[in-house]
């Protein structure tokens, strides 16, 4: 695993942070454990922290569960940088392509017995990208 961490000691308005993880669930923790390092050295809110980790939880674990077609060991890399109160997240990996931000809100039903499990996450993704 690599990690990297820069701080502008200058002004202290950009941060980055970036770190990988193998391709396996068990990094949930990991990933948890380094957005509250960024979060701790960047000040941002306990919420604000927990709304990312929702987020970045979401889509590493449909990275691991849907984006490879082999069993072989992959990277995911994340980068976050957060400049002049700006907030970036990107992940990367060599699998299979798919952009959460070209899917469709999914449909909400009126009848609660037709809700189909699935998708809202990547929905909330998206309304936190504004």
């Amino acid at each position: 695993m690599r990690t990297s961490f820069s701080l502008n000691d200058s002004d202290m308005v950009s941060h980055n942070y970036s770190f990988e993880l193998e391709n396996d669930l068990s990094e949930l923790e990991t990933l948890c454990q380094h957005l509250n390092k960024f979060g701790q050295a960047t000040g941002l809110s306990e919420a604000c922290i927990t709304d990312i980790n929702i987020c970045l939880d979401e889509l590493f674990t449909n990275i691991v569960s849907y984006g490879f077609e082999d069993d072989v060991e992959h990277i995911v890399r994340f980068a976050i940088n957060l400049d002049d109160r700006v907030l970036t997240l990107n992940i990367e990996d060599d699998g299979i392509p798919f952009n959460p931000l070209e899917k469709k809100d999914p449909e909400i039903p009126d009848d609660l017995i037709d809700v189909r499990i699935g998708g809202a996450r990547n929905s909330y993704c998206q309304k936190i990208n504004g």
